[in-house]
């Protein structure tokens, strides 16, 4: 019998993004297995993301819908989202995720070998978010952003059934996470993409300014620099302060 799959999308203050995500989840799972769900796990969001999800859950019978009544965290959230999964294999979306999840196409392919497929967006995380903190760090604590240094988030994570109690304990640090697959003796592999999905919610303009500064001095991965377009300024606020604090 084909597996089943289940697609959990931890979300915060998402209503702008939350429809366009959902539906691209169905789509994609079409081609993969017959019977998929579709979780979508708030965390204490203030904006219409919860009545979105409702009207989801209403319109697709594989949309499931749950709500934490304050905000808990990544963690909290990302957890839930695992003790909600029913499904032989489970898709987790981080909250501060930078890929589309058109990746999970490319995730299900590697899947027959491994307990565990991760998808990053960048192949050494913890040294560019180190800079860009250190960089960054004074200009947006005047804009009333605080950032801290913190582990690495897995970006998207296809997890088989009988690897689900290891994650969910260490799930939201990387590190964390992978020692305890290893100590368990799960296979799992990680696929690197430099592919990012930025956010669309525009930010004060002096952090973006500072922001999009530091980004014009990133060297790109064949060595070269990479100009970010100006009228992208906006997105790479919104990026970093999910990437940092998941909101």
């Amino acid at each position: 019998m084909a597996p089943s799959l289940a697609i959990c999308l931890p979300v915060h203050n998402a209503q702008a993004a939350l429809d366009r995500m959902v539906r691209d989840a169905l789509e994609l799972s079409v081609d993969l297995v017959p019977r998929v769900e579709v979780l979508v796990i708030d965390d204490g969001s203030n904006d219409a993301t919860s009545e979105i999800a409702h009207e989801l859950s209403l319109q697709y019978p594989q949309v499931r819908h749950f709500r934490q009544p304050i905000r808990m965290g990544r963690p909290m959230n990302l957890r839930l989202a695992l003790s909600e999964a029913t499904a032989d294999v489970v898709l987790v979306r981080d909250e501060r995720c930078r890929l589309s999840l058109s990746e999970m196409t490319k995730m299900w392919r590697k899947l027959g070998d491994y307990d565990v497929v991760f998808a990053l967006a960048d192949q050494e995380p913890a040294r560019g978010w180190s800079r860009w903190v250190q960089k960054l760090k004074p200009t947006l604590e005047h804009d009333g952003i605080q950032l801290e240094e913190e582990d690495a988030c897995i970006d998207l994570q296809l997890i088989r059934r009988r690897a689900i109690e290891t994650v969910r304990w260490t799930i939201g640090s990387r590190n964390a996470q992978v020692a305890e697959l290893n100590r368990n003796g799960y296979r799992w592999v990680a696929i690197h993409s430099l592919r990012e999905v930025l956010g669309t919610i525009p930010a004060a303009p002096t952090a973006v300014n500072a922001l999009a500064e530091a980004m014009t001095e990133k060297p790109a991965a064949n060595g070269s620099e990479e100009r970010p377009s100006p009228i992208r300024k906006p997105n790479y606020l919104k990026h970093l302060r999910d990437f940092a604090l998941g909101e």
